[in-house]
C-alpha cells in the first residue's frame, strides 16, 4: 500500500510541477489526468456511492437562487478518501502546489484542508454568483467527475467560469474527468459556474491556515466582520501583504499593485460576492 501511495504520489508531483500557469483573467492551473486512472476510477465510484445517501446537507454558499448539496468528508475515514487528505496534506504536494502561486513557500506546514473537503452535488439549469473565495484560502482546488461522458460543448458549458476584471466571462476550464482547476484566491479572482447537465458533480477542498479560518468562521456566525465587502477587502489586503502573490509582483511595485487592485476590485455583497 506504500508503494502505491508513492505511485500516486509521484504522478501527482509530476503534474503539478509540469503543467504551466494560465496567466489570464488571473493565475489559475487546469492539471488533466490528475489521478493515476485507477485511482480516479475508485474515488469517482466513492462519490457515487455518497450521493445515494440519505446524509446529503444543504449548500446555500453558491447562490441566493439556489441550493446544492455536499457530502462533506471532514470526518469520513474510507480508504479512499484517507488517500485523498494524506496526499494533499503531503509537504511536498503542498509545497509544489504554493510555489506556482506565492513568492514563499516556507509557511506549508501551517496550512492543510481538514475541515472544508466535501462532495457537491449541482443539478441542471443553475447559475453561480460570482464571487472571488474567502482570503484565509490560500489556494481553492476543485477536482470534476462527470458520471458520464460528455462533448466540449458541455465540458465547456459546465465548467469552472473565469472572470476577467470587468466581469467578462471566459469559459476556459472543462469539466472534464479527472481534471483539477485551482487557483490561489484575491482581489480579482472572480469565477463562478452555470450547469447544462443534471450531474455536475465536483470534489471541493480548500488550502487555509486553520486559525486564521476559524477567525473567519467567527465573525460569519456572530454576523460582523467579513459579512461586510470594505472588511472583505481589508482581509485580502492584510492576508496578501503577509503572503505575497507571484502575480502581484511581477513587473509592478507589489504594494501598488495591492492598492490598485483593492481599488478595482468590484466585491460588492457579503462574502465576498458580486451582484450585478
Amino acid at each position: 500500500m506504500e508503494n502505491y501511495f508513492l505511485e500516486l504520489k509521484t504522478h501527482l508531483l509530476k503534474k503539478i510541477e509540469n503543467t504551466n500557469i494560465n496567466e489570464f483573467p488571473y493565475y489559475n492551473l487546469f492539471i488533466e489526468d490528475i489521478f493515476l486512472d485507477d485511482f480516479y476510477l475508485l474515488l469517482k465510484e466513492k462519490m457515487l456511492f455518497y450521493k445515494k445517501t440519505k446524509l446529503l446537507e444543504y449548500r446555500n454558499w453558491d447562490s441566493p437562487d439556489f441550493i446544492n448539496k455536499m457530502f462533506k468528508l471532514e470526518n469520513v475515514s474510507d480508504n479512499i478518501i484517507l488517500t485523498i487528505k494524506k496526499l494533499f496534506n503531503d509537504n511536498d504536494i503542498k509545497k509544489a502546489f504554493l510555489k506556482k502561486f506565492y513568492i514563499n513557500y516556507d509557511y506549508y506546514n501551517e496550512i492543510n484542508f481538514n475541515r472544508d473537503i466535501q462532495f457537491v452535488f449541482t443539478k441542471k439549469d443553475k447559475v453561480q454568483q460570482i464571487h472571488t473565495d474567502i482570503p484565509e484560502q490560500f489556494i481553492s482546488l476543485i477536482f470534476y467527475l462527470p458520471e458520464i461522458d460528455l462533448n466540449e460543448d458541455e465540458q465547456l458549458n459546465n465548467g469552472t467560469i473565469t472572470y476577467d476584471k470587468d466581469l467578462k466571462p471566459y469559459k476556459m476550464v472543462k469539466y472534464k474527468a479527472n481534471t483539477l482547476f485551482c487557483f490561489a484566491p484575491h482581489f480579482y479572482s472572480y469565477h463562478g459556474f452555470s450547469t447544462t447537465i443534471d450531474n455536475r458533480n465536483i470534489l471541493l477542498f480548500f488550502y487555509s491556515n486553520e486559525t486564521m479560518l476559524q477567525k473567519f468562521y467567527d465573525n460569519i456566525d456572530n454576523k460582523n466582520g467579513y459579512l461586510n465587502p470594505d472588511n472583505f477587502k481589508n482581509r485580502i489586503e492584510e492576508k496578501n501583504i503577509k503572503y505575497p502573490l507571484i502575480e502581484y509582483t511581477k513587473n509592478c511595485n507589489f504594494l501598488d499593485k495591492i492598492q490598485q487592485e483593492k481599488t478595482n476590485c468590484k466585491i460588492n455583497d457579503k462574502n465576498g460576492r458580486i451582484k450585478h
